[in-house]
């Protein structure tokens, strides 16, 4: 166990505790009070906060923390079920990194509904068709996996990055780096290959966080 501090070791507890709590109320006045005029926007806020049940228990089971020190930068597993499994534990890790993706592909589709209320009110009926849940569902789903496949295969850790990490990881939190699962990224003073192959993993998540955020912003101004 690797002791983060007290807000960062209780806060993912105490807001998940929350979530379940005001999830599971905003499920059921959206299932039992509302009107069968929402139609499939009903359904779409059902599924959101089941979404941010799910993403909290994640929060909670794969307790993180992070790290920078000189030219590298690390998450890692800091309790929990993971914290003892270097291999395990990072793909936990990549998990939970892949539901921050998933997020925003959340908020893509909210944004997709917002749009066609107010600009394309002839195609709501496509959000209760089948066909088009399905493919805005693999839309996400597509999302978070290319979020997953990145981390998974850019940012792993090797001796060479743990090595950096060593002597931080004794005098912070008196842990041995090489019995925790982490990833990172590594940007100077390192083999190419290092540099190279999580530098990469560093701008695909970029990619996919800037293209979220002019998406929504762009779908927020043509809704105006």
């Amino acid at each position: 166990m690797i002791y983060v501090g007290f807000v960062h070791h209780w806060a993912p507890i105490i807001f998940g505790i929350l979530s379940y709590c005001s999830n599971s109320v905003f499920i059921y006045i959206v299932a039992k009070k509302t009107r069968s005029s929402f139609g499939a926007y009903k359904y779409m806020l059902m599924s959101f906060g089941m979404f941010d049940i799910m993403y909290s228990t994640v929060d909670m089971v794969v307790a993180m923390g992070s790290h920078s020190e000189g030219n590298t930068f690390c998450l890692f597993v800091s309790h929990g079920p993971f914290a003892d499994d270097p291999e395990i534990g990072f793909a936990a890790l990549c998990v939970r990194c892949m539901f921050f993706s998933l997020s925003y592909g959340v908020l893509e589709v909210h944004f997709i509904y917002r749009y066609v209320a107010l600009c394309r009110p002839q195609w709501i009926p496509a959000f209760g068709d089948p066909k088009w849940i399905f493919a805005m569902a693999c839309g996400v789903l597509g999302q978070g996996i290319i979020w997953f496949c990145s981390v998974y295969f850019c940012l792993w850790s090797n001796d060479e990055m743990r090595s950096y990490l060593e002597v931080p990881f004794r005098r912070d939190y008196n842990a041995d780096v090489y019995k925790v699962p982490i990833l990172g990224s590594t940007y100077w003073g390192a083999s190419t290959g290092l540099i190279v192959r999580t530098s990469a993993g560093i701008i695909i998540i970029s990619i996919i966080s800037c293209w979220t955020i002019y998406f929504c912003i762009w779908i927020g101004w043509t809704s105006k």
